[in-house]
């Protein structure tokens, strides 16, 4: 699927929207869109009273009461194409219930889930938000102690989304874990690389000087 140049979700996030759920539904869009498509929060749009108000540039579309996964789907398929508007959805759904297991602590039923999400966008033939999926996936892994699959899932979370830094924070985890700490630290600097705000993060930093402590003491 080709994502125009400049594509970008803007998400009013204002009084009104704000209480008609746009923080959820923004965060909806960001786990829908294809790569190359970013989503930013913004000012009032218009229309207040019907939202959350959402604009797609750089076409200008603008739609209205964004408040579900469902029309979220929607807006996301009806602008990029790409993946159909129910596997999306699906897909959003399989997700939040293995995230919902995860804090739970019922990581095999958090793995199901992602499992049947993978699996329903492979068989839509679409990598679209599998990123995501992988790298919830990976935590569910390291949570049960399988660092083997943990890496795995996190190394496929960058290849499907290499400007993704999440993906790198989760092949940095599974890299500590393993004691693989080389790789480790190559990870945390490509996320930072991807995003300077990360050293504003008291976990991240805790990452960091977990890696450099360990490297200096088997160098």
């Amino acid at each position: 699927m080709a994502v125009p140049a400049g594509a970008e979700v803007r998400v009013c996030t204002n009084r009104t929207c704000r209480r008609d759920g746009s923080f959820d539904t923004a965060r909806q869009f960001e786990a829908m869109v294809p790569r190359g498509v970013h989503v930013n929060r913004c000012g009032c749009l218009g229309r207040c009273g019907n939202g959350p108000n959402v604009v797609v540039l750089p076409s200008t579309a603008q739609y209205e009461r964004c408040a579900s996964a469902r029309s979220v789907a929607a807006v996301v398929h009806d602008s990029f194409d790409g993946a159909k508007a129910s596997t999306l959805e699906g897909v959003w759904k399989m997700r939040e219930l293995g995230n919902d297991a995860g804090e739970k602590g019922d990581w095999k039923d958090a793995i199901a889930c992602y499992d049947a999400a993978i699996q329903a966008m492979q068989e839509e033939g679409s990598e679209q938000t599998l990123h995501v999926v992988h790298s919830n996936r990976s935590t569910a892994h390291l949570a049960l102690g399988n660092t083997e699959k943990a890496l795995q899932d996190a190394r496929r979370a960058v290849e499907i989304a290499p400007e993704w830094h999440k993906g790198y924070l989760k092949l940095a985890q599974a890299s500590i874990d393993r004691g693989e700490w080389e790789a480790a630290a190559e990870a945390c600097n490509k996320a930072y690389s991807l995003e300077s705000k990360l050293m504003k993060s008291p976990v991240f930093k805790k990452m960091v000087e977990e890696v450099r402590s360990a490297l200096a003491t088997t160098a």
